[in-house]
């Protein structure tokens, strides 16, 4: 998967350094989530099937001194199955087929672990890359970082309001 970094938009690395600094890993994660929802629901959108939306999440790593977010389609821990004419298939290699392509038809843009095999390097046809995240992603993207700022303070406020509850403080 493609990284992506934020540069030059200050606000938002503004309030995300104040949060790093002034509160528990949870309260950032749980903001950067929410920022990440119109591009998770635009995700949900783009899918070539309404099944496919169920693969759509957010992944937020805390334990490094940045915090990492992941986007897209993920498999995750339950079996999400696609019923062929005889056997059972995992959706998530049926929507990474359709979005990265096979065989001759792959996606340029995306950079692929492995070569194709030898048997299959000259055989023509396969799926047709959409690149259904990248496009979702360049659709999403100003709302995501503009609402990164304010995911994090709703977080935060959250967080205070939570931890006066507990304490018995108004």
């Amino acid at each position: 998967m493609d990284q992506i970094r934020v540069n030059g938009i200050e606000e938002a690395e503004r309030v995300l350094d104040e949060m790093i600094r002034n509160y528990p890993k949870q309260t950032v994660a749980a903001g950067l989530r929410a920022a990440a929802k119109p591009f998770v629901n635009r995700t949900k959108e783009a899918g070539p099937s309404p099944k496919f939306s169920k693969l759509a999440g957010v992944k937020v790593y805390t334990k490094g001194k940045e915090p990492l977010m992941a986007a897209g389609q993920f498999g995750g821990r339950t079996k999400r199955v696609w019923k062929t004419l005889s056997s059972y298939m995992s959706m998530y290699y049926i929507f990474y087929w359709l979005n990265h392509g096979t065989l001759s038809n792959r996606s340029a843009a995306y950079h692929f672990k492995n070569a194709r095999k030898p048997v299959s390097a000259n055989w023509k046809g396969g799926i047709r890359a959409t690149d259904d995240i990248k496009k979702a992603w360049e659709v999403s993207k100003a709302r995501v970082i503009s609402a990164i700022p304010v995911e994090m303070r709703k977080a935060s406020e959250r967080f205070i309001k939570r931890m006066q509850s507990k304490t018995g403080i108004k």
